[in-house]
């Protein structure tokens, strides 16, 4: 109403232009993501909740380190000193 696009036409389309971003790209960039949340969509499906569960946590990397520390007596040992 104010008439201000046609001013500013040029830096909106510039801005526009930067923001766009390559969906191929995205796939690429994010696919160990994409993988996790399809992988936890086909077992809920097939396993419902339980599935979904065991499937979270056979990838979840906390229960790794907490797996890695139990394993190694002298990690566990040192955490437990005051």
């Amino acid at each position: 109403e104010e008439k201000y696009h046609e001013s500013i036409h040029s830096e909106l389309m510039a801005i526009q232009q930067k923001l766009a971003h390559n969906k191929d790209n995205d796939l690429i960039t994010f696919r160990p993501e994409i993988e996790m949340l399809l992988k936890n969509e086909i077992v809920g499906r097939f396993y419902k909740q339980k599935g979904r569960i065991i499937s979270a946590l056979n990838d979840d990397p906390e229960i790794d380190h907490a797996l890695e520390v139990f394993n190694n007596s002298a990690s566990y040992k040192a955490l437990l000193q005051p």
